[in-house]
């Protein structure tokens, strides 16, 4: 994976994750963060933090309805 301008920022809202309730991302991070949580279900099914991050508002915002 090459880096792009912002990825410093981007990559400092995934540490995030185990602290929020939901998280927005661009795709390129979501399919980062899919990675990353397909490797934490292996280990550990608790672990599985992928309903938190979003890459859309109104798929977030249909979580409150």
């Amino acid at each position: 994976m090459a880096f792009q301008d912002g990825d410093i920022a981007d990559f400092a809202h995934i540490a995030a994750v185990p602290y929020v309730d939901l998280l927005t991302v661009d795709k390129r991070i979501a399919d980062l963060l899919g990675k990353v949580f397909q490797k934490l279900r292996q280990r550990d099914a608790r672990a599985d933090l992928s309903g938190r991050a979003f890459t859309k508002l109104d798929d977030l915002l249909a979580r409150f309805p």
